[in-house]
């Protein structure tokens, strides 16, 4: 099982994103994980893509992300860890980062395929990049 951040979305998908060509890289791998995101790297996702795609192509994406990724759906008992993490980093880490950061303990995922170096030197996660 694989966590997918917002960072490597948009890099695989927009072309002129100064990650696209390693995006383009971590394909193959990134396909043969079960694949997750959260509701919020949706969110995150799609906002991204605001000014790049139209409207259609944002549907579309939406529905592309839909079928190709599990979501989890924040709830509010996974806020509250998520905000224990927050406190545990001393602010040093953004709130989606660290939902995304509770999800993979939820869940006993080890690997994020990230462009955020927020990711990195943090206890039980390796980032792929």
């Amino acid at each position: 099982m694989i966590f997918v951040d917002t960072t490597f979305i948009l890099g695989l998908v927009v072309d002129n994103d100064q990650w696209h060509d390693k995006a383009i890289k971590l394909v193959s791998k990134v396909e043969k994980s079960k694949r997750w995101i959260s509701n919020i790297i949706l969110i995150e996702t799609l906002n991204g893509l605001t000014g790049i795609m139209d409207g259609k192509e944002i549907e579309n994406m939406y529905h592309l992300i839909n079928t190709n990724y599990n979501i989890y759906i924040v709830d509010e008992t996974l806020q509250e860890k998520a905000i224990k993490i927050t406190k545990q980093y001393n602010g040093t880490l953004g709130y989606a980062d660290c939902t995304c950061i509770a999800i993979m303990e939820e869940l006993g995922i080890h690997e994020i395929v990230s462009f955020d170096e927020h990711f990195d030197n943090k206890k039980g996660i390796i980032r792929i990049y």
